[in-house]
């Protein structure tokens, strides 16, 4: 890939906000963002642009998602103990997929938990 402005270089890095091809005398890092450096709009949408990713994260990893999916993982888990007693009760063996499907959903919920990183505000 070459240069947007510059035919006869190489592309270094692709502008965040308008895609283009960039040699080292037309990219600017700008907030961690390779962008444009003679665009003032692609330098404005980057900023904006990270300041978007930066609010979802720290929605996303706060403190009331961290216990709703707790509360979910325990949810999972239990109903899946329920219907695995339940499958001891009648034998039918719908009660015992159920209940081991909701227990490996459980388990493998409560793993991702354990390594997910969460923000404390």
């Amino acid at each position: 890939m070459k240069c947007f402005n510059h035919h006869e270089r190489d592309a270094f890095g692709i502008c965040k906000t308008c895609g283009k091809g960039l040699c080292l005398d037309c990219i600017e890092i700008h907030e961690g963002s390779v962008v444009y450096k003679d665009s003032k709009e692609c330098k404005e949408f980057a900023t904006v642009s990270n300041i978007g990713i930066k609010n979802v994260k720290n929605i996303y990893y706060s403190k009331d998602i961290k216990r709703d999916t707790c509360v979910g993982i325990w949810v999972l888990l239990l109903l899946g103990i329920a219907l695995f007693v339940a499958f001891f009760m009648t034998f039918n063996y719908i009660y015992l997929i159920f209940s081991l499907v909701l227990l490996m959903l459980g388990v493998a919920a409560h793993r991702d938990y354990k390594n997910t990183k969460f923000i404390e505000k």
